[in-house]
């Protein structure tokens, strides 16, 4: 939220339109679990198992730079570390 009371969608609003192709170069929200801020960076954890209906692609840990609102890594989980009904919970 910012001071005057208005919200905005982050890190921007192409983040946040769900896209159908959804993929590893795809950078769209799909399923979102964990948002943790951490010194001057944002983890967002990316299930990809939208509506506990089955995981669409890789399961993704994001990384912005909390100064610049930017992309700075992204974690791509690789496929034999979660299963098609998957929920990757919680981020430590």
């Amino acid at each position: 939220m910012f001071q005057d009371g208005t919200y905005a969608p982050y890190p921007n609003t192409a983040w946040n339109v769900l896209k159908t192709n959804h993929g590893k170069e795809n950078n769209t929200f799909v399923a979102i679990q964990s948002v943790v801020a951490e010194g001057q960076s944002l983890y967002v954890l990316e299930t990809s198992n939208p509506q506990f209906k089955g995981v669409q692609d890789n399961p993704k840990l994001y990384v912005f730079d909390l100064n610049s609102n930017q992309l700075k890594h992204t974690y791509l989980f690789s496929k034999e570390s979660y299963h098609k009904n998957s929920y990757i919970n919680d981020l430590r």
